[in-house]
């Protein structure tokens, strides 16, 4: 499937080995944040089910869930480039990887297929007016009944916490700021109202909840963002108009500031909706 620059571009972050590792990294950090794969409102057939992961990247959720069902199960993950995917003689019988634009109108033989739809982190890719289009795209794939579950950081919330009062976190107090306010025409309005939105939509709203960032996850949490930081220090930061040399040495100076117990504390936001059956 072919797409044009403009879909591309929407993706901030590059799709190396060191960002799939990033978001696998990410991905075992939020399940042990949760205890979870699937919020425990969600019920299913753990041997017929079908399930759509949107944003799969480089398929660590769909792979580990499929692990905890019947192989006779199917896991569809749709992301808008390859570039991070598990080969596919990896991924067993039951896990398809598969290339699509989450923003697009999904082919027919979709439509309607599945008891469950996950989504994460499209905090980056999405804006305000992008947001209930998506969620609309979304429940064109769910059966009557199904679930979507959709997992987000709530940058509104950010704060910094220090171990220390007396230590500086000057550089963690720049970036609270930096992520409540990261485009000049858009905002993450829509993470918060997504309770309202899928209300608004048809759905049943199962479960809206926080997840906090426990004190022993804090260094983990800190290590993810400096990646995720690295990760824009090369074309992408150029790009916003940030010289690359300045980028490390902000991220050098985060590193200094986590190392003495500075935290930036960024928790989570899961949200879970039921289609009418």
């Amino acid at each position: 499937m072919a797409f044009q620059k403009e879909e591309i571009d929407r993706y901030v972050f590059h799709r190396d080995h060191r960002a799939s590792f990033r978001l696998n990294h990410n991905h075992w950090m939020i399940k042990e944040l949760c205890g979870y794969l699937l919020h425990p409102k969600i019920q299913y057939d753990k041997s017929n089910v079908r399930v759509a992961d949107i944003g799969t990247g480089t398929g660590i959720w769909a792979l580990e869930l499929a692990n905890e069902l019947s192989s006779s199960a199917r896991i569809d993950g749709f992301d808008i480039s390859p570039g991070q995917f598990t080969p596919q003689a990896w991924c067993g019988n039951n896990v398809h990887l598969l290339t699509h634009d989450a923003f697009k109108p999904f082919p027919t033989e979709y439509l309607g297929q599945y008891d469950i739809v996950h989504i994460r982190f499209f905090c980056q890719v999405a804006n305000d007016e992008d947001a209930e289009p998506l969620l609309k795209n979304l429940i064109t794939l769910l059966k009557p009944g199904g679930y979507l579950m959709w997992f987000e950081p709530l940058f509104y919330a950010g704060r910094t916490v220090v171990a220390d009062p007396s230590t500086s976190a000057v550089a963690a107090e720049s970036l609270v700021k930096l992520m409540q306010n990261p485009k000049p025409t858009s905002s993450y309005t829509w993470v918060e109202q997504l309770p309202i939105s899928f209300s608004k939509n048809g759905l049943h709203l199962e479960s809206y909840e926080k997840i906090p960032i426990p004190d022993r996850y804090r260094l983990i949490r800190s290590q993810s963002i400096l990646a995720t930081l690295e990760d824009l220090t090369g074309d992408a930061t150029v790009d916003r108009g940030v010289k690359p040399e300045e980028a490390r040495k902000f991220v050098d100076a985060l590193d200094a500031e986590f190392a003495q117990g500075v935290s930036v504390d960024l928790p989570y936001f899961c949200v879970v909706g039921r289609k009418e059956a």
